[in-house]
C-alpha cells in the first residue's frame, strides 16, 4: 500500500530509488524525506528528488539549519490477516556502495506499536494525517 522513508545518501546508481520508482509505477504511495546536503551526494539526492516527484512520490526536504541523518523505512501492507507494518530502523544509509565499507546496525520489526510509531513520526514530518 505505501513505502515511506528517509533517504541520507542514495548514489547515482540506487537499487533503492529504482524500487521506488517501481512502486509508484504500480501504484503503491511513496513518500520520501530526503536530506539534501548529504555530504558527497548533494547532486544524486538533487536528481533522484526529481525524478520520485515527476513520478508522484511525496517528497519532503530536509529542515534548514538541520541535518537530518536518520535511516528509518515504513513499508504498509495488506494482507490476508489485515494490514501490517513493516519497519527499518538503522545507522546505515540507503547507498549501496557505503555499505560495503561500514559496518551499521538494523532493526527489522512488524510489532505494531513500533510501526504506528513510526507511521506517526512519517506523518509528522511529512505534513501528512
Amino acid at each position: 500500500m505505501a513505502i515511506k522513508l528517509t533517504l541520507y545518501r542514495t548514489g547515482k546508481d540506487s537499487p533503492i530509488m529504482d524500487a521506488l520508482l517501481k512502486a509508484l509505477e504500480a501504484g503503491k504511495d511513496v513518500s520520501v524525506f530526503v536530506e539534501l546536503t548529504a555530504r558527497f551526494d548533494e547532486e544524486s539526492n538533487i536528481e533522484w528528488t526529481h525524478r520520485l516527484t515527476e513520478a508522484g512520490a511525496h517528497v519532503v526536504y530536509g529542515v534548514v539549519g538541520y541535518k537530518t541523518h536518520a535511516k528509518t523505512a515504513l513499508v504498509v501492507r495488506k494482507e490476508a490477516d489485515g494490514v501490517r507494518r513493516y519497519v527499518h530502523i538503522g545507522t546505515g544509509n540507503y547507498n549501496a556502495a557505503t555499505a560495503r565499507f561500514y559496518t551499521d546496525f538494523g532493526l527489522m520489526s512488524s510489532d505494531p506499536d513500533l510501526g504506528a510509531d513510526l507511521n506517526d513520526f512519517f506523518n509528522e514530518i511529512t505534513g501528512s494525517d
